[in-house]
């Protein structure tokens, strides 16, 4: 089995911020050194609390209480990962009761919840945090923070009486679309760590070589905890040489960057491979190491396996009445955090959380179906499925505008088809501009080909809409392909019963062919009664 990394990258002991600020920042630079210090806190904490402080104090400067609620949120969760979880808990709820409950920063402040109030052993109460986050997660927005949102719930759901690794291959697939890559090594390592504790080791394999790939592909995200998760896998795999190497240079990193944090605890985590090793007293002395034992803060799980080790090493030295007490003080530790009772309601929280992310994107996927990828606007089978709501719904006539830009190919053929694609863009989001509201719908059929639709047969409204919309084609600015390029459109207008979408379709495809026939960049509208060739406008 290959070793984490082939060579070790050089790392500084003091980490730069991640943009010096100036007196005074522009908005993109707040909201860009936000995400920076988000992405450091699966790093190395160090620093963080100072470089939250004055970024908080930027953004207040410059009207911008969304970045001041995000550099509040990193501070919170360095100050819970430091041991403070309690204070972290009480004022992250404070924080919550000031934003908008529907929010994306509500929902990552939940996420952050789940996080701390599991470090104080409230497990049940984590995973309650976790699903009202995804529950009421806004649709489309901070999908980064969705998915690591997704990466807390999955190892919140863990646990040795049920895993459902549905989701934490979804959580994974996730982090892996839309995070970046020091949250994905982290991902992928916690989740060989935590299936590893579940005794599922070919998945804690799967993960672990996955970590390990991506880490030889990119030294530099590695990072004590993550390295530690991945030593933690290995050793239950029994690959104790690459253990040791992945511990090793996990202490190496903590000690220049004092990186660790209450969940993680790489001497512990050594000192189980020395142990595995046959090597106790060496064992022994990792777990009484002076920068472990100053760094007093630990979680409740960390605690309990603590207890558990040094229960081995003493017997293993043949000291068997402090081994006893270790064992003792360790049951005691595990059975106020785990119970059957604990990991049933942990599980049911779970299984319900997987039930609503299933339905999440089965409407996404719902959506996706009915949307043009290139576009983003309806396609076909939407705009199909549109005129059949209106028929069943009221029965109501509609307008139906039917719209082809004029000589397209000659786009294709003189500027490349991706800025053909461009055009089409562009056009979609102008139509959107133009003819966006409740009752209409925007789409593209297929090639340069677009269609309005409008509640209601208002001929005299459907006309001017139209004509609208060939001025704003006249005047859509394509500068950025050629100034002197110009966009024009033909538009066949029909009405009709919904109910009959090929009929409506039909009538209006003649009055487009009329409009090419007459001159094109004009509308023909369908005759009153839906007879005759259609008569030209503009």
């Amino acid at each position: 089995m290959l070793g984490v990394t082939g060579a070790r990258v050089q790392v500084e002991t003091t980490w730069q911020p991640c943009y010096q600020l100036s007196a005074h920042p522009p908005e993109n630079a707040l909201a860009d050194h936000a995400r920076c210090i988000e992405e450091r806190l699966y790093y190395s904490l160090n620093g963080l609390t100072e470089e939250t402080a004055a970024l908080a104090e930027a953004a207040a400067a410059a009207g911008l209480p969304e970045v001041v609620a995000q550099a509040d949120l990193v501070a919170l969760e360095v100050r819970s990962r430091c041991g403070d979880s309690a204070t972290a808990k009480a004022e992250l709820l404070t924080l919550l009761d000031r934003l908008p409950a529907d929010s994306a920063l509500a929902g990552r402040t939940r996420m952050m919840l789940a996080s701390t109030v599991d470090r104080l052993g409230e497990r049940t109460q984590a995973g309650t945090w976790i699903r009202q986050a995804l529950a009421d997660w806004p649709d489309g927005q901070a999908l980064h923070w969705r998915a690591e949102a997704l990466m807390v719930s999955a190892l919140i759901g863990m646990s040795h009486t049920h895993v459902d690794y549905t989701l934490v291959h979804h959580a994974a697939a996730e982090v892996s679309a839309h995070g970046d890559r020091l949250l994905l090594a982290a991902t992928l390592a916690n989740f060989a760590e935590v299936s590893a504790e579940c005794g599922d080791l070919a998945i804690s394999a799967e993960f672990a070589d996955a970590a390990s790939a991506l880490l030889r592909r990119h030294p530099e995200l590695a990072a004590t905890l993550t390295l530690d998760s991945i030593g933690r896998a290995r050793l239950a795999l029994g690959e104790l040489s690459v253990a040791h190497y992945c511990l090793e240079y996990a202490l190496e990193l903590e000690e220049r960057l004092h990186c660790t944090d209450v969940q993680g605890d790489p001497w512990l985590t050594f000192a189980e491979v020395k142990l595995a090793l046959g090597q106790p007293a060496e064992a022994w002395a990792l777990l009484e190491h002076p920068r472990r034992t100053s760094w007093a803060a630990k979680s409740s799980w960390t605690r309990c396996r603590d207890l558990k080790l040094r229960a081995e090493v003493l017997a293993a030295q043949e000291r068997w009445q402090p081994a006893y007490q270790a064992i003792r003080e360790h049951l005691e530790i595990y059975q106020l955090l785990r119970s059957v009772e604990g990991d049933r309601a942990v599980a049911e929280i779970s299984t319900v959380q997987l039930a609503d992310e299933e339905r999440r994107r089965a409407a996404e996927f719902e959506k996706l179906a009915l949307t043009d990828p290139l576009t983003g606007i309806a396609n076909r089978r939407r705009v199909e499925r549109w005129l059949a709501e209106v028929a069943q719904a009221d029965g109501e006539r509609v307008s139906l505008a039917l719209i082809d830009l004029d000589h397209f190919k000659r786009v294709n053929d003189c500027y490349s088809h991706e800025c053909g694609d461009e055009v089409l863009r562009r056009v979609a989001a102008a139509l959107e501009d133009a003819g966006a509201g409740p009752d209409a719908l925007i789409g593209r059929l297929g090639g340069e080909e677009f269609v309005q639709l409008y509640r209601g047969a208002d001929r005299a409204e459907a006309i001017r809409r139209g004509e609208e919309l060939l001025r704003r084609l006249r005047a859509l600015p394509l500068d950025r392909i050629d100034p002197e390029l110009r966009i024009t459109a033909s538009i066949g207008l029909a009405f009709g019963d919904p109910a009959l979408p090929s009929e409506l379709l039909r009538a209006a495809d003649r009055c487009l062919y009329a409009a090419k026939r007459a001159g094109r960049d004009q509308i023909v509208v369908e005759p009153v009664g839906g007879l005759g060739r259609g008569l030209p406008l503009g």
